[in-house]
């Protein structure tokens, strides 16, 4: 591994929550930090808190918002023009139940459902996008998922039936877990490893006080878990995992079905194609 004074780090949704700490935690130690956020007013304000916090002066800010496609996509080729390599990508940012009693269902600026366009199709768009970056010699990409999994029905993905907010989430997560290992099958190696961690359970973030549950933990324990991953020597080659927290953990038993994430994979890939070319 490089010494992270060397290391380029983007983190998307890293202007509040466990990403914004992440993302100061990272800068105290010296790396170059990518800051991602949906409002270029609050990425840029972000960028300059922690360089003023840190006295880190290599950070900088890159706004998106992750519910277009286009947008996703726009972000990736930003960050191709300005950057040659990725040592880690944390794919942080997400979209949490909300409001569980609401029964309207979101969709995204694409027409999908939103949960599943935030916490999933953007973040394999982008990764997608970045690979020539994170496959060009080493480096870890992270993305954070959570406990709350649910077995998804390909044949109703974006829950034009039995619609909830919170399986909408829950759906989300468990395709980005399955989504991970088969990034990993397909393009992992000892020196290029992804893997998914669920950071804490109801730490004290935006998306547990929408959704109306107590915070049972600060948004450091989050952090620090996945600052476990980003850069634990003790991690090196290690691939395709789920992890809670900084413990390897079983996910929900869908995720390690071959041939449901083969199909998953396909049927994603054709979502993207139709709103933005691969």
């Amino acid at each position: 591994m490089k010494l992270i004074e060397e290391q380029v780090i983007l983190i998307t949704g890293a202007t509040d929550g466990i990403g914004k700490q992440t993302a100061i935690d990272l800068a105290r130690k010296g790396a170059s930090i990518l800051v991602h956020g949906r409002s270029s007013e609050k990425c840029d304000a972000v960028m300059h808190e922690i360089i003023n916090l840190t006295g880190n002066p290599k950070i900088s800010c890159f706004a998106a918002d992750l519910s277009s496609l286009l947008e996703v996509k726009q972000l990736a080729e930003g960050i191709k023009a300005t950057h040659r390599q990725l040592d880690v990508l944390i794919n942080n940012a997400g979209v949490g139940g909300g409001d569980l009693k609401e029964t309207i269902r979101d969709v995204s600026k694409d027409g999908y459902e939103y949960r599943l366009a935030v916490n999933y199709l953007a973040p394999f768009l982008l990764t997608y996008e970045l690979l020539p970056l994170l496959t060009k010699e080493s480096s870890r990409t992270i993305n954070v998922a959570s406990k709350g999994q649910s077995f998804v029905d390909l044949t109703n993905l974006m829950l034009e039936q039995n619609y909830s907010r919170l399986q909408a989430y829950t759906r989300s997560k468990l395709a980005m877990i399955a989504w991970t290992i088969e990034l990993a099958e397909r393009y992992g190696s000892r020196q290029v490893t992804f893997n998914a961690i669920h950071p804490g359970t109801q730490l004290n973030t935006k998306i547990v006080h929408q959704s109306g549950f107590s915070p049972l933990g600060e948004v450091q324990v989050g952090a620090d878990a996945i600052l476990h991953l980003a850069l634990s020597a003790d991690l090196e080659g290690v691939n395709g995992q789920y992890f809670n927290e900084i413990q390897p953990s079983q996910a929900h038993e869908q995720v390690y079905d071959g041939i449901f994430r083969k199909n998953l994979w396909e049927t994603t890939e054709t979502l993207i194609r139709e709103k933005v070319y691969m």
